[in-house]
């Protein structure tokens, strides 16, 4: 497949975002239960950056102890920042650009891969998080460059849920940074 093949098949009438974060693809044959076991762990990992974040956005609201359960949150806020301090240093990823959508991603890679190679790609889904979330992937296309190649891979195999899951993410990315935007503007 094309690189523009590639491009259509995985951005074209969706949404998706382009940002520099730490990813990475490792090439790597997966049984079908491997597969199923990172799905439901990156679909558990969505969401439990869903709930954070959300909660953080309803900080304005007034709640019954309201000010306990803040101090609670910005100590567990505080253990997060210094546990995701001391993953960063073993993380191997390192910080890419790239774009990526519900359906894949394509992103700077040091190396060509064959179109059909299956693995697992790794995204650091939130800024705040040192985990990343793994997801099955299968190379669609490479592009190799003496300055750094690019990979094109798509998502594969997906549950349904999951994929819904990586579509509400994307939309909370996107909706942030329209506030931001307006914000700053």
């Amino acid at each position: 497949m094309t690189p523009e093949r590639a491009e259509a098949q995985l951005f074209e009438q969706t949404l998706s975002s382009n940002v520099c974060l730490r990813a990475g693809f490792s090439p790597q044959t997966l049984a079908a239960d491997e597969a199923e076991r990172l799905c439901s762990q990156a679909e558990a990992q969505i969401n439990a950056i869903a709930l954070v974040e959300d909660s953080h956005a309803e900080e304005d609201e007034p709640i019954p102890g309201g000010a306990t359960l803040r101090r609670l949150e910005a100590k567990l806020d505080l253990l997060i920042s210094l546990v995701a301090g001391l993953a960063h240093a073993r993380q191997t990823d390192p910080p890419v650009s790239l774009r990526w959508s519900a359906r894949g991603a394509c992103f700077a890679h040091p190396q060509a891969l064959p179109p059909g190679s299956r693995g697992i790609f790794r995204l650091q889904a939130a800024v705040w998080l040192p985990e990343p979330l793994p997801l099955p992937a299968v190379v669609l296309a490479s592009q190799p460059d003496p300055d750094g190649g690019r990979l094109w891979v798509q998502f594969d195999p997906l549950t349904p849920t999951l994929a819904a899951a990586l579509e509400r993410h994307l939309f909370r990315l996107h909706r942030r940074a329209v506030a931001e935007r307006r914000r700053g503007g």
